[in-house]
């Protein structure tokens, strides 16, 4: 049974006829209903009793005879200057709520300071490290093992890349253009592609044609390989830089090709390109971590297999982070104390 004043439940179109209904509407002057309850419609200077009143005619009435009886005739002649003034000492005044809006900002921004003290006194609010010495000492011995693994493939890769990058720098200057240009399209081929396409290359699609090799031999061909046609363009340059004159004076010695190349020309151009050489043996140092994309667990490969038993990340990548660094700089100055000595 629904009141009379209601609309049916789940008739939403009569809610838009509530002009309809007088049980909802009280004419003015009315009588109020026995039961009805006066607080639910409260004047909203009753709400805000602290609202800045800038304009006088904005108070109540009793509010405005109250404060025309504190004036004075004065005060209501030409005082309000300093009624102002009055109330600005004692705290009211248009701007009162500005002020303590101000002096409880003051506060909360103390206290905010405060707070930040305590907990940077406690550490929190910090970016910690949680380092791990024990998780250090039982990455060593599979840092050990990386370690070989990488200083093996950079021996061996820089051999290869060496010697496979002088055959194809004397290849180039052959006297026959049909063995000149097989060589400059295979090592521009070789130059122009990733060495992680290359490893990908010799590692999964080989074994297709028959040919087999481990993992860490694959890398080392490969990282060779890369780099040889680097080391030819090396070569070319120390080559070429050879004055025309040792070439002249070998040849009115009569003296064989083959000793042209070793004794008088090999010599000085090599002298001039260790620099330029120990440089792509840095290079090659940094590149190692590629092999650990063919299942070779060099420096970077054990970190990681450690760091997905153990969980532990940070302490393994800066172990060999710093590894690297070491390595890299006394290879530097081996190379220079080559250099140096090559000069003599």
């Amino acid at each position: 049974m629904q009141p009379a004043g209601r609309a049916a439940q789940g008739h939403l179109a009569g809610v838009d006829h509530g002009h309809g209904r007088p049980g909802l509407q009280r004419q003015p002057g009315a009588p109020r209903p026995p039961g009805e309850r006066r607080d639910l419609h409260v004047p909203a200077d009753r709400l805000l009793p602290d609202r800045v009143r800038a304009d006088p005619a904005d108070a109540r009435p009793g509010e405005a005879a109250e404060a025309g009886h504190r004036q004075g005739p004065a005060g209501r002649s030409g005082g309000a200057g300093g009624q102002a003034r009055r109330d600005r000492r004692r705290g009211r005044g248009p701007h009162r709520d500005l002020r303590r809006g101000r002096r409880a900002h003051r506060r909360h921004r103390g206290g905010r300071r405060a707070h930040r003290g305590v907990r940077r006194r406690d550490g929190r609010g910090r970016c910690r490290v949680n380092w791990d010495w024990g998780a250090v000492r039982d990455f060593m011995p599979h840092f050990r093992d990386g370690l070989l693994v990488t200083l093996q493939a950079l021996a061996l890769g820089s051999v290869i890349s060496f010697a496979l990058g002088l055959v194809w720098a004397l290849l180039m200057r052959a006297p026959t253009r049909w063995v000149r240009w097989p060589v400059g399209a295979v090592t521009e081929f070789v130059r122009n592609t990733p060495l992680l396409v290359q490893l990908f290359f010799l590692f999964y699609v080989l074994p297709e044609w028959g040919l087999t090799f481990s993992a860490l031999t694959t890398g080392v061909f490969a990282i060779g390989l890369h780099y040889s046609t680097y080391t030819m363009q090396v070569y070319r340059a120390g080559i070429e830089a050879v004055p025309a004159g040792q070439w002249e004076a070998a040849t009115a010695l009569n003296l064989p090709r083959r000793r042209t190349w070793t004794a008088v020309i090999l010599p000085q151009a090599i002298r001039r390109v260790v620099p330029a050489l120990g440089n792509y043996v840095i290079s090659m140092l940094k590149d190692t971590p590629m092999l650990m994309a063919i299942t070779v667990l060099e420096m970077l490969g054990q970190a990681r297999l450690y760091s997905q038993q153990h969980f532990r990340f940070t302490e393994p990548l800066t172990v060999i982070g710093v590894a690297f660094i070491l390595v890299s700089y006394l290879a530097s100055l081996l190379l220079r104390a080559l250099e140096r000595r090559l000069v003599r």
